[in-house]
């Protein structure tokens, strides 16, 4: 899998974490989505997080966990390129 990086004017890293990034000075993580099993759908989602305190929305709906994990990294990876 890769991982887009942009690094920002006032010099911090934006991206997916990887251990690849350990040991480049202090790291500020926060979580963005979460892939989580659905029981009623029987199926994987990617939930993305929001700033407000309501349910995130949901990218689409997996059958395998991989699946989801790697839809995961292609949206962050979309997102971060919209923004540099």
């Amino acid at each position: 899998m890769k991982y887009r990086y942009a690094i920002t004017s006032d010099g911090k890293i934006e991206g997916l974490w990887s251990d690849i990034l350990t040991g480049l000075g202090k790291a500020e993580v926060q979580r963005a989505s979460d892939v989580e099993f659905q029981t009623e759908m029987q199926k994987w989602v990617v939930a993305l997080r929001n700033a407000g305190d309501g349910p995130g929305c949901l990218l689409e709906r997996f059958f395998r966990r991989t699946q989801a994990v790697q839809a995961e990294i292609e949206f962050h990876n979309e997102q971060l390129s919209g923004r540099y």
